[in-house]
């Protein structure tokens, strides 16, 4: 196709149609040469040029060369015994005429799965020795005097009609920096731009490796490579990347026509991987090169490369030293935990000069920081929020800020930008930017008109390279490399220094109970294991669980923000304390909840116990929170070093401290527990227990058992009192006080209480029913169980077996009934509503006053059996007291603990009326008996 084809008939693709094209594996070479490529795993021959087909099938003086031997091939070419073991050969010279009558020269390198041997005629090198050429470039001042001086030298050697240098920039176009001229009616190309879709990128790639390049005819003839598959069929196309006679694209042929060149040679200059430059001959005939001229050029592109790097560090390398140290100190401070914006604002001056940029800003969450000539805020704010996670990457650069971030674009403010999302973060960013650059860019022909594609699929480049003008006014300054590097070296600071202080606040919170600011469980586990793993000589340990005495209640009460108070206070108390008695050598963690431990170090279990009785004294005192005063006392579970003996790790520490504090709670509260053995037993009984629990209630193993209520002015059987009994399969019973704290902690406690009362009505049915005799029936139930829906189901009771509420009474111990009070009040008027008598049990030893008693709605009082039974001096006058209290306030009272007569007389004495206790029987199971009592 010519250039005078139809527009019509052109598809413009741009530079992105060349970057499928495998100029890698051209399946062809340029003319005047040979080529031979073997198997690495068969050892045979794969390809052959099509020129070398034929002669050295004749040298083998067989049908065929494809499939033949490296040997036989080796000993045919008389090659250097290496060639069988497939290694380099870098110029091996040669005579072979039945090939050509020229001296040839061989060279030869493997790829990933071939042997490539090259022949080419040994013609006379142009170059003269390079070392003192290369000895004065070295002491050259700087790159652009390098570039001057490298084409003068290149071109005053090799002689071709143009020598240039070219400067890739950033976005890769090209610019030429330095240029020499043999022919003086060419027109200079110094100065002009090339933009980066005359190199696609795998050209760039295909640059970085092989650093010289050489096409001796551009119009020359190119000759095909013959190749066949292990199993017959065409070859899969051969790797050409390192083959110094690999043919050259269409495309890039018709580029080099279109400016009048016909020969080119080509050096690479190579930074970091990237290509950064080139030195480029041209020359207006076909002109080779020899081997000898090739590595020549290798030479210099090594040198070349050298210089630049050097030249780089050494112009850039104080201020990379100094971005480095900027960066530094911001990550130190900012890993520190100081204020994260006042760190950036305090240095971001510093980080706008060190880009090189006009403008600074930055926002960590709603904190902001504006410097310089910045766009609009709200504007930054948008293009990060609109971005979202569909952002192309966590930093992106540009000096046409117009066309890739429009809405950042101002006519006389920004024109270019880097901006930076800082990730894990939807409002965290560094930004820079820089101010419109007013240019006249001189193009080496109209970078509009990009690569087209004609009718048949082929690729064509431009065909004009007049100088076209273009005046920029819409760009910035182009970023350097190093602005960027030193970018994203701040931008890695900050990213870094954030990073690190989030990851010591997960490791402080690790470790730290946020609520009170004391170690937490790891903490506590760590300490101990450490204690545990000192050698038994030198161990000297103790540890002191704390539980607050119903501490449910004060949640209840004051709301759990004041509950929060009462443990910051709570743990305040403990450290002040532990710190007057024992001083550092005491440390004070809390678990979790309410539950507080404090290891001591090198302490006797004598000074261990005065710790713990000091910790008591301490909390004798009322904690006071929002004007609030609030009791609070503390359960103390202890176990020392002697304890874990055999102990492998604090885990099982923990657990025995645990169960000391338990005991100590089910003890009453407010004391010291040491741990015993016993106490393992005890919770493996108690856990035992708890499985059986949920058997004993589906198999309807808990059954009253009735001890009488005896009139001692009549000697009758009044009632009875159905307790709780737990009948195991295996024949033992169990006491209420074996099992109903346990079904307290469990929950099952409402089911306990619910199935001991209807069948307790169940069996005692015609006695209630029977209104001849004077028959009441009392059951115990815990404070738990009452609530709303254990009214309704007294109700039902009461409707089921038409039974005479009036017969019935609930109890409930005095303590259970003064501490919930508040909650209990309405539902026990509920439950007096129905007919049902509400009786207060152990009546004495709890917390009652004469306060409490008046306003408590109950309609009986149980005096407890410590009245009755305690030898004390004054005793009757106490139980006269009582006797007269509860009269005063219409309530009856009922006597327990009645054991022997000399106690029943004296009951009688004053006044009592109901009783009961072991003198008139023990609890039996089946019906209550209905007589006079008889004395056991």
């Amino acid at each position: 196709m010519t250039s005078d084809t139809p527009e019509a008939m052109w598809k413009v693709v741009g530079h992105e149609g060349c970057e499928t094209e495998p100029i890698d594996k051209p399946d062809a070479i340029q003319a005047h040469g040979w080529l031979l490529a073997i198997d690495l795993a068969r050892r045979r021959v794969s390809h052959v040029s099509s020129n070398l087909q034929a002669p050295i099938c004749a040298k083998l003086r067989a049908p065929a060369v494809l499939g033949t031997t490296v040997e036989d091939v080796a000993r045919a070419l008389e090659l250097p015994t290496g060639a069988t073991r497939f290694e380099a050969i870098d110029g091996w010279r040669s005579h072979m005429f039945w090939l050509t009558t020229d001296p040839v020269v061989i060279t030869a390198h493997t790829t990933a799965d071939h042997y490539i041997l090259e022949i080419e005629r040994d013609i006379a090198s142009i170059a003269e020795d390079p070392t003192a050429m290369i000895s004065t470039l070295l002491q050259a001042p700087s790159w652009q005097v390098f570039s001057e001086q490298t084409v003068t030298a290149l071109g005053a050697m090799f002689g071709y009609a143009r020598t240039m240098a070219y400067t890739f920039h950033p976005d890769y176009h090209g610019e030429v920096t330095a240029e020499y001229i043999n022919r003086p009616d060419l027109e200079p190309y110094l100065g002009l731009h090339y933009p980066a879709s005359d190199i696609p990128p795998q050209a760039r790639r295909l640059y970085v490796v092989q650093l010289v390049r050489v096409i001796e005819d551009v119009d020359g003839p190119t000759v095909h490579l013959l190749g066949s598959a292990r199993g017959g069929g065409p070859a899969p196309a051969l790797d050409l990347t390192f083959a110094q006679r690999r043919a050259v694209s269409p495309v890039h042929l018709e580029y080099m026509r279109n400016m009048g060149v016909a020969a080119t040679a080509a050096v690479s200059v190579v930074q970091r991987g990237q290509l950064t430059g080139m030195f480029v001959m041209h020359h207006t005939e076909p002109r080779a090169l020899s081997l000898g001229d090739r590595q020549a050029l290798s030479t210099v592109s090594r040198i070349a490369s050298f210089v630049a790097a050097t030249m780089d560090e050494k112009s850039f390398g104080a201020r990379r030293a100094q971005v480095t140290s900027l960066a530094e100190g911001l990550r130190r401070n900012l890993t520190a935990g100081d204020d994260a914006i006042h760190c950036i604002r305090a240095v971001g001056d510093d980080m706008m000069k060190a880009v090189q940029a006009d403008g600074f800003a930055a926002r960590l969450g709603r904190e902001v920081v504006r410097l310089g000539e910045v766009p609009r805020q709200g504007a930054i704010d948008d293009l990060f929020r609109e971005s979202g996670s569909t952002a192309t990457g966590l930093v992106q650069v540009t000096d046409r800020l117009a066309v890739d971030m429009p809405q950042l674009a101002t006519a006389d403010t920004c024109a270019g930008a880097i901006v930076s999302r800082l990730p894990g973060t939807p409002e965290g960013y560094l930004t820079w930017f820089r101010r419109p650059f007013l240019d006249t860019v001189r193009w080496g022909g109209e970078v509009n008109a990009l690569v087209r594609k004609d009718e048949h699929g082929r690729l064509h480049p431009r065909g004009s390279f007049s100088e076209f003008v273009e005046n920029v006014t819409d760009r910035s300054r182009m970023w350097s490399e190093h602005d960027r590097i030193a970018a994203d070296t701040l931008y890695q600071a900050v990213h870094s220094g954030l990073n690190e202080w989030a990851y010591r606040q997960l490791a402080t919170q690790a470790t730290v109970d946020p609520l009170t600011g004391l170690g937490n469980r790891r903490a506590l586990s760590l300490a101990v294991d450490s204690e545990i793993r000192s050698p038994p000589a030198a161990r000297r340990f103790a540890l002191l669980f704390l539980d607050l005495d119903r501490f449910k209640q004060i949640n209840d009460a004051y709301g759990h923000h004041r509950g929060d108070l009462v443990l910051q206070a709570t743990a305040d108390r403990l450290e002040r304390v532990t710190f007057y008695l024992v001083g550092r050598s005491g440390s004070v963690f809390r678990l979790g909840g309410d539950e507080f431990v404090v290891l001591l170090r090198d302490n006797s279990s004598g000074e261990v116990s005065q710790v713990a009785e000091g910790i008591l004294a301490a909390f004798r005192d009322p904690v006071i929170v929002e004007g609030v005063t609030i009791v609070v006392s503390v359960s103390i579970g202890a176990v020392t070093d002697s304890d874990a003996e055999g102990v492998a790790d604090a885990g099982e520490l923990l657990r025995r401290g645990d169960l000391a504090m338990y005991s100590a709670k089910r003890a009453g509260g407010s004391r010291i527990t040491f741990y015993q053995e016993d106490f393992s037993q005890r919770a493996v009984r108690r856990s035992m227990l708890e499985q059986q629990l949920y058997r004993a209630l589906a198999s309807d193993e808990l059954v009253p058992a009735f001890q009488p209520l005896v009139s001692l002015r009549t000697g009758q059987i009044i009632g009875a009192e159905a307790l709780a009994r737990w009948r195991q399969p295996a024949g033992d019973v169990l006491l209420p006080d074996e099992f109903v704290p346990l079904a307290e902690e469990t929950g099952q406690i409402r089911q306990v209480d619910r199935r001991i009362a209807e069948r307790a009505v169940a069996q005692c049915l015609e006695l209630l029913r029977d209104r001849t005799r004077d028959f009441h029936l009392a059951v115990n139930v815990s404070a738990m169980t009452v609530d709303t829906e254990y009214v309704t189901f007294l109700a039902d009771l009461i409707a089921h077996y038409h039974v005479p509420p009036d017969r019935l009474t609930i109890e409930l111990t005095e303590s259970a009934i003064v501490h919930e009070a508040g909650r209990l009040q309405l539902l026990l008027n509920a439950i007096r509503s129905l007919g049902i008598t509400v009786a207060i049990d152990d009546f004495g030893i709890g917390y009652s006053s004469l306060a409490h008693l008046q306003n408590l709605p109950v309609d009986m009082v149980k005096l407890d059996r410590t009245f009755v039974q305690r030898p004390r001096r004054g005793h009757d006058v106490v139980a006269r007291w009582a006797i007269q209290l509860v009269l005063d306030l219409g309530l009856r009272m009922i006597a327990e603990g009645v054991e022997t007569q000399q106690q029943e007389e004296m009951l009688l004495s004053l006044g009592y009326d109901w009783v009961q206790g072991h003198r008139y029987g023990p609890p039996k199971f089946g019906p209550p008996p209905t007589g006079p009592y008889e004395v056991q």
